[in-house]
């Protein structure tokens, strides 16, 4: 049974400084083209874990798109079932990172990520009722997201849902029914209670997992006092797809059948390679590192 990934196919635009920022003004650096997005980065590391795993999605049909399928599919992805738009240019995230790199900001046009609608999901369904776990970012729109969960619940697929952003995670606040894992971040959580709050939100979540930087990861089960695991300081060369990494770390060693403790000790330990290596997905994450879980 294969994991089941759903959202956001990018190219990314990745620029660094070489000295801190200046606002309005010309800043000397380096400028790299990648594939990217959320639900892109996610899948390419499971397939280069060795596990099943299929991407849903749209790009275009134009030089980055074809760039994009290319390192996706030679990362071990099957993107059988991703569509492919002739009319709709890929979507493209446009990265500036600070001088120590991390995020200074992100200005994304979705491109053809905006074409995933209801249709889609009801049509690509019965490629996903085999799966192990949905994992969906929140490049979605809310009620292309509810349908998911509607028909997972129904089939008893777990699902979760990676926040992608501060604005976005508040898409989370209409949803409703039940969610398995929930993965933000501290902005991305604050921005959804702060959503939850005014939305009176009926959201069942099961496990909130809240990652924290240099603080670590807070686990939340339902019902449960809230657990801390922390993390060992390193250098951050780009801080880039390191959530993306955790989320595929965590996925990969519960499709193993580990516990909750061993799928995030394994999510941090890619988390920590990603953040290391100025690539969104770390070329040293590969199968063997599975044999260690």
């Amino acid at each position: 049974m294969p994991l089941a990934i759903i959202g956001g196919i990018f190219i990314d635009v990745k620029a660094w400084p070489d000295e801190a920022m200046k606002i309005r003004d010309s800043n000397g650096g380096k400028i790299s083209y990648t594939a990217g997005g959320v639900a892109r980065n996610i899948a390419e590391n499971i397939g280069r874990l060795g596990v099943p795993v299929r991407l849903f999605g749209a790009v275009g049909e134009d030089a980055v798109g074809q760039k994009v399928w290319a390192d996706t599919a030679g990362a071990g992805v099957d993107l059988a079932h991703v569509m492919r738009s002739r009319e709709a240019a890929t979507g493209t995230s446009m990265i500036q990172l600070d001088e120590k790199g991390d995020l200074w900001c992100c200005t994304t046009d979705m491109g053809a990520t905006a074409l995933i609608d209801e249709n889609y999901i009801e049509k690509q369904w019965k490629n996903m009722l085999d799966s192990e776990l949905i994992i969906a970012d929140t490049e979605l729109r809310p009620e292309v997201l509810q349908l998911l969960l509607e028909k997972a619940n129904a089939a008893k697929i777990p699902v979760l849902i990676e926040p992608v952003s501060g604005e976005k995670s508040g898409k989370l606040a209409s949803l409703r029914g039940e969610l398995a894992f929930f993965t933000p971040n501290e902005v991305e959580y604050q921005q959804f209670e702060k959503a939850k709050a005014e939305t009176g939100n009926s959201l069942r979540i099961q496990h909130i997992l809240k990652t924290c930087g240099e603080k670590g990861v807070f686990w939340k089960a339902e019902g449960e006092r809230e657990k801390q695991f922390s993390v060992t300081k390193i250098e951050i060369l780009d801080a880039t797809g390191a959530g993306d990494a955790f989320v595929a770390g965590f996925a990969c060693a519960l499709y193993r059948k580990k516990s909750m403790e061993a799928a995030i000790a394994f999510g941090h330990k890619l988390a920590a390679l990603t953040l290391q290596s100025p690539l969104a997905v770390s070329e040293a994450i590969t199968s063997t590192l599975l044999q260690d879980v």
